[in-house]
């Protein structure tokens, strides 16, 4: 069973050893920080799934943190704990890709499925293309390996999965229908900027032509057909 790791962040070391023992219980494994700055560097070097962070805390705030975290992991899902604070501050943990803000007190068995679900989403993949079996195949492929695949045939049915289901990587097959693939790539990032967007295509100058023409940073790999399924899973794994 694949491993599933959660950094918890408060400056309480007593709420952080409650609930890393928790934690542990329900099969997690668990790091430990008690500050935002210290959270950003272990989040990177034991490249956890989900972070557990509390919005106040010394040096760097959860808000800041998260940004930080975001910047260089941004698959890593992260659920803030708050017992105050301002809606200006909460709107801006949302902005910055905070999957969810949980009160204080909190209540463990609703946090464990909030975490799960985090989770579940993280490691899913959404893959687009309008051809049926081609995405039937590909998605039984993705899914003999491990992984969880969401499948969508059209741009709009893409758009409400990334709304509905919040999918962490999208691979996305260039020629999709008649539409215009900067726009299908724009569309995707403006529904989930934190998604990671990977491009494969089976017509390999389009494929060129269109990264040639696409704002730098909105896609994350770009793969020619047949796909090389193994190179796919490592980009998926170390994002």
């Amino acid at each position: 069973m694949a491993h599933k790791r959660i950094l918890v962040v408060d400056d309480d070391r007593d709420m952080v050893q409650t609930l890393c023992e928790i934690l542990e219980m329900h099969g997690w494994e668990t790091v430990r920080a008690y500050d935002g700055q210290a959270a950003v560097g272990l989040a990177i070097e034991h490249s956890v799934d989900v972070v557990l962070m509390d919005v106040r805390m010394p040096r760097l705030d959860g808000v800041a943190a998260l940004k930080a975290i975001k910047a260089l992991r941004p698959l890593t899902r992260t659920v803030l704990m708050t017992a105050y604070a301002s809606n200006d501050l909460l709107a801006k943990a949302e902005s910055e890709g905070a999957t969810r803000i949980v009160r204080k007190p909190l209540e463990i068995p609703a946090l464990l499925g909030v975490l799960d679900q985090a989770l579940q989403r993280a490691r899913s993949v959404l893959v687009v293309d309008d051809d049926p079996n081609y995405l039937r195949t590909l998605c039984d492929v993705l899914a003999e390996r491990g992984i969880a695949t969401l499948p969508a045939g059209t741009l709009d049915e893409a758009l409400a999965r990334l709304r509905e289901d919040a999918p962490g990587v999208v691979l996305l097959d260039l020629k999709l229908d008649d539409v215009n693939p900067l726009t299908s790539i724009r569309a995707i990032k403006s529904a989930n900027p934190f998604v990671l967007l990977i491009l494969y295509s089976g017509h390999d100058a389009m494929l060129a032509d269109t990264m040639a023409e696409a704002p730098s940073g909105l896609v994350h790999a770009v793969f020619s057909k047949p796909l090389p399924i193994d190179e796919l899973l490592e980009v998926i794994a170390t994002t």
